[in-house]
């Protein structure tokens, strides 16, 4: 078996699998946080307005997503709530 066929199998080894998956999609993330923190520190003014509008973008799908759920998903908290939506129908 030459080099290169036993490099795959180590790497696609099903004992080692996970790892390997673990590692390439993690392996670098502490170097990653510390280039994305020593940036942060270096441009304060930016780092700040991409948190607010990370927050507000996050805070906004919230909120529609609350009234969506409310008045598509759930009934609302009334007896008989179904009539709320006939009332504004005309009579049959």
């Amino acid at each position: 078996m030459n080099r290169a066929a036993a490099a795959g199998e180590r790497f696609f080894s099903p004992r080692l699998g996970s790892y390997v998956v673990f590692y390439l999609m993690h392996g670098d993330l502490w170097l990653n946080l510390r280039f994305a923190l020593r940036q942060f520190k270096r441009n304060p003014a930016f780092s700040l307005t991409a948190i607010l509008v990370i927050a507000l973008g996050i805070g906004a799908t919230t909120a529609v997503f609350s009234v969506v759920d409310r008045l598509l998903f759930r009934s609302l908290p009334y007896p008989d709530s179904d009539a709320w939506s006939r009332s504004a129908s005309p009579p049959p």
